[in-house]
């Protein structure tokens, strides 16, 4: 479902807020607000809520420091220092209060080497992508969107917040992530943003394993045609050689198929649609891996 119009945009964020999980979050931002503070709603749970969705997860933007946090919620639990960043449980839920910062320099292309604190304009600027870069105030009810984050929701595309060199060398996972929300939201990667992934993809084999493995697992479990995608943008072999699960790939693919036969062998015309889906998608798969596609 794509935004139409900034009305039902609007309603869309108000329904976030009166769900078990957005009233958890609200009180949180009412107590830093009741304190001087600002706060919003930030990124993932924001795209959520405007494409029509229930964020499972919302995160919360603050110009409170760390230590400010902690002041006003003494249970809460510091999980990042160095970026600001506090665990605050609220109605039985789990939040990641973030004060708004500035990314220093990266040297490593993962993290920088310091960060600042700084106003929600600037937080927002060095965020990954348009869609992930939006803040939303839910005691006011406005939405914060100067990078075209509603635009590229209503033309389904994944861009980079600025230059998209500059994110990817940044962070260079985030060609992977890129890949991901692509194919979770079934959107298209804007064209500076896939040409910068094809120049990059290289750098891709200087990222962790555990980085990487956490990316790829949600990729090769999202629609079957992301694992295509992150292949076409050379991405895949960079970061799993064929030889390494090709076997297991396979095997799997086996199994899988397998099982489906014996369901439609109970219930040949219900068994069917379901049956078709996976073995499609390990079919696609062992093209992937075998470098076919």
């Amino acid at each position: 479902m794509r935004v139409s119009m900034i009305e039902s945009c609007m309603e869309r964020l108000q329904r976030m807020c009166e769900t078990e999980i957005g009233r958890a979050a609200l009180d949180i931002v009412r107590m830093l607000a009741q304190r001087g503070y600002s706060a919003h709603f930030a990124g993932g749970c924001v795209r959520d809520a405007l494409l029509g969705g229930t964020p499972q997860d919302i995160d919360i933007a603050t110009s409170a420091a760390p230590e400010e946090v902690l002041a006003i919620f003494p249970e809460g639990r510091p999980v990042g220092v160095s970026f600001g960043v506090t665990l605050v449980r609220s109605g039985g839920f789990d939040f990641e209060v973030a004060t708004y910062r500035c990314d220093g320099e990266y040297v490593d292309g993962r993290r920088p080497l310091a960060v600042r604190f700084v106003s929600p304009h600037e937080d927002v600027k060095r965020r990954d992508f348009t869609v992930n870069a939006m803040l939303y105030d839910p005691l006011k009810g406005k939405l914060m969107d100067i990078v075209g984050g509603v635009r590229d929701l209503e033309a389904g595309l994944i861009r980079t917040v600025g230059d998209a060199q500059e994110r990817f060398a940044e962070d260079r996972l985030r060609m992977l992530r890129a890949v991901r929300f692509a194919a979770k939201l079934d959107f298209k990667i804007e064209t500076a943003t896939a040409d910068a992934i094809r120049k990059n993809a290289a750098l891709i084999e200087r990222i962790s394993g555990e980085r990487i493995g956490t990316e790829m697992e949600m990729i090769l479990t999202g629609r079957p045609v992301s694992a295509a995608e992150a292949h076409s943008f050379g991405l895949v072999n960079k970061v799993a050689p064929v030889e390494l699960y090709l076997d297991e790939a396979k095997a799997l693919a086996r199994e899988i198929e397998a099982t489906c036969e014996e369901i439609l062998a109970v219930n040949v015309f219900a068994g069917f649609a379901f049956a078709a889906v996976p073995v499609l998608f390990f079919r696609i798969m062992l093209n992937v891996v075998s470098g076919t596609t």
